[in-house]
């Protein structure tokens, strides 16, 4: 029987066909032995087994029909395996090495077949050029159409963690409450980065202690969000307090602040049982903040099938990053409003002195929680002759620094009404004093916002022998008077400049 080169690589690819089973298996053993890697994730092994089925029958099919390279059928599916490979983040190297090394085999066997059809020397030749020219040019199509639709995924890929890096920085971290920039991490990841988040912060660390506490580690469950709605996915539950075990991943990133990826729970008793609830992939990122490790969040995948990778792993440490940074900014503000609050508190008159004439009734009640402490203070002084002096001052700014402030003020109210002087002259040595710490604070280099110190007051002198109250006001809002039937009437006092101006009178009323 005569052949040309074309007719024998068609009959040679027949009869291989006929083997197809056997070779589609010598291709397996060859990438498991050239690219293991591939073989490692189940999945990515069952796709690799699909794809070289349907490889070998496309390219042997094309063959004994003699059809050229660029028009042999190619697989289905091959396109959206080449995508599901790059969302497995297989490298592009390790699939281009995966063609050529089934290339090699399907050529060797065809080379092995086509002697045993005709025993031409120059035919034999003639028949493998066209052989190797064929099988080339379909892997080069192939490869081709693989690279732009694996780039394409993987581009997709990257602009989605950079949006959810850019939008980390933009949810996380609105306001300053601690546990609700915990939550707004466990928000954002949740659904399109893990299936269940948690995030735990050290307890001493929550308590206002910045140095490590001798004994096991506590910490909180502050934050928790699940993808199933109303399932407790954690034994664990918010604000519960508990102890990592020993050695766990958990434990081991709050000693060491590194990172971790594992398969499975990353802390079995983290996660309940149940089909669904199972983990299968777990990230361990510690909350680092300023040099201090501040707690640890975990990243859970129970439903989703994709396993964490070293790239997930680096966009968690990128987003915890800013979660610590805004929990360690919401810590210091909670800590440093709670000082100033206790010190302006402890400045403040615990209790006043049974008054022989008046009968006296106060409250402190801050504006509003949000804009934090500030160096309002009131006093109720005794003077003689029965008379009684009534101060509300308030020192702008807020903070210990203001509190502090308003101590001195304080102070210094009480020294001059000791002098008994009327209203508009104790404002007069009031706004000396001001300018006067105004300038010591200038010149302290230890002062973090140094700069002119500005407040108000309210000062009155109530003698109840004459049942006349005379009052005078530094930039003070008007007091307002309420009579027996309960309406009030705000008073009409002459407007006096704030303290630490200088140099402007105060005007006394009657």
């Amino acid at each position: 029987m005569g052949f040309t080169a074309d007719s024998l690589v068609s009959r040679a690819a027949r009869e291989v066909s006929l083997r197809a089973d056997q070779l589609i298996h010598d291709v397996e053993r060859s990438l498991q032995r050239g690219v293991p890697e591939v073989w490692e994730d189940p999945d990515i092994a069952r796709m690799t087994a699909e794809n070289v089925a349907e490889h070998v029958l496309a390219a042997l099919a094309g063959l004994a029909d003699g059809i050229e390279p660029g028009r042999i059928e190619t697989p289905m599916a091959d396109a959206d395996r080449a995508g599901r490979l790059a969302r497995h983040r297989t490298p592009l190297s390790v699939i281009l090495r995966a063609f050529r090394l089934g290339q090699g085999v399907i050529v060797d066997r065809l080379l092995e077949e086509m002697p045993r059809l005709t025993d031409d020397a120059d035919l034999l030749s003639a028949a493998a050029r066209k052989l190797i020219v064929t099988m080339t040019g379909y892997v080069d199509r192939m490869s081709e159409q693989g690279v732009v639709v694996y780039q394409g995924e993987r581009d997709r890929r990257l602009q989605w963690r950079l949006s959810m890096v850019i939008e980390a920085g933009m949810r996380i971290g609105t306001t300053l409450d601690i546990a609700r920039t915990a939550q707004e991490l466990a928000d954002l990841a949740i659904g399109r980065f893990a299936d269940l988040v948690t995030v735990d912060l050290l307890d001493s660390v929550l308590h206002g202690n910045d140095t490590p506490v001798e004994g096991p580690v506590t910490l909180r469950r502050v934050a928790q969000r699940s993808v199933v709605e109303g399932d407790p996915a954690s034994t664990i539950r918010p604000q519960q307090l508990h102890i990592p075990p020993e050695g766990s991943p958990p434990a081991r990133a709050l000693i060491t602040g590194q990172p971790s990826r594992h398969v499975g729970p990353a802390a079995p008793r983290d996660v309940v049982g149940g089909d669904q609830l199972v983990a299968h992939s777990t990230l361990v990122v510690p909350l680092r903040a300023r040099d201090s490790t501040l707690g640890v969040a975990q990243f859970i995948r129970h439903r989703n099938p994709d396993l964490f990778d070293d790239e997930d792993l680096l966009l968690a440490q990128e987003i915890a990053a800013r979660a610590a940074v805004a929990v360690d900014n919401a810590r210091r503000y909670t800590h440093a409003r709670a000082t100033a609050l206790t010190l302006q508190r402890s400045l403040l008159p615990q209790h006043t002195a049974e008054q022989s004439a008046v009968e006296i009734a106060y409250r402190y009640l801050p504006a509003g929680g949000q804009a934090g402490v500030g160096g309002d203070w009131y006093d109720v002084i005794p003077l003689s002759g029965a008379r009684v002096a009534l101060v509300v001052g308030d020192v702008v700014g807020h903070g210990i620094h203001a509190a502090a402030t308003m101590g001195r003020l304080r102070t210094a109210v009480r020294t001059l009404a000791d002098i008994d002087l009327p209203p508009d002259e104790l404002l007069t040595h009031l706004d000396d004093v001001v300018i006067r710490l105004s300038a010591e604070a200038s010149a302290d280099p230890t002062v973090e916002a140094a700069g002119d110190i500005g407040a108000t007051c309210l000062y009155a002198v109530y003698d109840p022998v004459s049942r006349q109250c005379a009052l005078a006001r530094a930039g003070h809002v008007l007091p307002a008077l309420v009579s027996r039937d309960g309406t009030a009437d705000l008073l009409d006092l002459p407007p006096g400049p704030p303290l630490g101006l200088g140099g402007l009178p105060f005007v006394g009323a009657g």
